[in-house]
């Protein structure tokens, strides 16, 4: 749980109003530490979740650095919005975060995904657009995305255009789930 912000504004969140409080690099540290403390030599599975992880990919940064420093064998999975990956982000999760596993929920295609989403400082690029390429860098690096459809009767009708949608871009990847 490295972080309680999120970089998303979605109107169901349970989250809302809440402090938004990033781990400090003291209690990443600490946490290492009390995980390879407490081990007993077996892989340790790391599950990262928040508010949206990578608003604090420091922290993971520094628990992951740390286990390794520490011969602390460990993999993880995260579960993220995934609008904050870039190529280099992918690769580092990957290799040094040994991030095996995602989910992401959309919330429809890409009018509603955006409306929805109302991502902080999105720019000029649709973060529907965004996601689905960091889906795909996520898959070309070997990581299994699981994408979470989030449905509600303001959206029901427009998965179906999702689903299309997803079918067009990642038909036969092995590594995608879709529920």
């Amino acid at each position: 749980f490295p972080t309680t912000d999120c970089n998303a504004r979605c109107f169901y969140c349970y989250e809302l109003g809440r402090s938004r409080i990033p781990m400090s690099e003291a209690v990443a540290r600490k946490t290492a530490a009390y995980i390879a403390g407490h081990c007993g030599g077996e892989t340790v599975q790391l599950n990262w979740f928040g508010g949206e992880p990578l608003c604090n990919s420091a922290a993971i940064d520094t628990i992951c650095s740390e286990l390794a420093a520490k011969g602390v064998a460990y993999s993880s999975t995260m579960i993220s919005n995934a609008y904050l990956f870039d190529d280099a982000l992918v690769q580092k999760a990957v290799a040094q975060w040994r991030l095996r596993r995602i989910q992401i929920t959309l919330d429809g295609a890409e009018d509603v995904y955006n409306a929805v989403k109302r991502y902080v400082d999105a720019g000029e690029k649709s973060p529907y657009q965004v996601v689905l390429a960091n889906i795909r860098g996520l898959l070309d690096a070997g990581v299994r995305v699981i994408v979470r459809l989030n449905v509600s009767r303001a959206n029901a009708k427009n998965l179906l255009a999702l689903v299309d949608d997803l079918e067009a871009r990642f038909a036969g990847a092995r590594l995608l789930s879709v529920y």
